[in-house]
């Protein structure tokens, strides 16, 4: 495979330890980002993803769904995504971050601000907007799921591809959906695409059995996250693609939803 275990962990960890300074919201605007909500995007949404939506419970109600747009002027940089802390979930949608727009650009100065990753900047709104709701229904520790939708990395692609036909399953819409076990080369290898990085970033995740979530005490994210495990990710197409062979992962792109549950006795 592509992305064997090996370089699954060294794509995490890129030569850097898992601290993250950033625990704050207002360290936003501080690093140049700039903020845009949107009301009236859930057709689209209910319309792509109403079958897994249905199946887990989520709501699809305005009122608990927040879109949620940052853009960085300097680098181009933008992360828009939409979060529901009542039900759990983050929906990864349209994200470029300040090093990948250099690449597109390249810019040789461009500005990359310090706070410039896609999990801090997702970890920080999901926070806020749990925290804003001022409900005991939205807790930051309840995330269950963080979907990475409409996959568009060519990198990402290749790898779901590769793991679909290791596992000999079909690609196929959510009632169908591919299923990867943790315990697996094959999630190793999801966890270690671009877009599997940014998950677990997001949850600070550290490499080994178990793939347990967190940081030391000393570190961002464990007090209002708590310890967490990856228990697997599912691998479909959204409701709108065809049933047939057209609808190949090149033409109809994929989503990867990571389910998550909590460490018990772990502090």
């Amino acid at each position: 495979m592509s992305m064997t275990a090996k370089a699954a962990t060294r794509a995490l960890s890129n030569g850097e330890n898992s601290q993250s300074p950033w625990i704050d919201d207002c360290s936003l605007p501080e690093n140049g980002w700039k903020d845009q909500h949107f009301h009236g995007h859930l057709a689209t949404l209910t319309e792509r993803y109403g079958s897994m939506a249905r199946s887990l419970g989520l709501s699809m109600a305005q009122g608990d769904n927040f879109k949620v747009r940052w853009t960085h002027r300097e680098s181009a940089a933008v992360y828009d995504n939409t979060y529901n802390p009542k039900d759990g979930i983050l929906y990864a949608e349209d994200n470029h971050s300040p090093s990948q727009m250099q690449k597109y650009s390249h810019a040789t100065e461009t500005v990359i601000p310090e706070l410039n990753r896609w999990s801090d900047v997702a970890f920080l709104t999901y926070e806020y907007l749990a925290r804003e709701a001022g409900d005991d229904e939205y807790d930051v520790k309840g995330i269950k799921y963080i979907q990475q939708t409409h996959v568009m990395n060519a990198d990402t692609q290749r790898i779901v591809a590769e793991v679909i036909e290791r596992t000999g399953g079909v690609y196929q819409k959510w009632d169908r959906a591919v299923e990867i076990s943790m315990d697996s080369e094959e999630g190793r290898a999801l966890i270690g695409t671009p877009n599997g990085v940014g998950t677990a970033w997001f949850l600070m995740c550290e490499f080994f059995p178990g793939w347990r979530c967190s940081v030391d005490s000393d570190r961002n994210h464990k007090k209002q996250l708590g310890v967490k495990s990856i228990r697997g990710i599912k691998v479909y197409k959204m409701d709108t693609c065809p049933d047939d062979e057209t609808g190949t992962i090149e033409r109809c792109r994929p989503n990867l939803l990571f389910y998550f549950q909590d460490v018990d006795g772990v502090a």
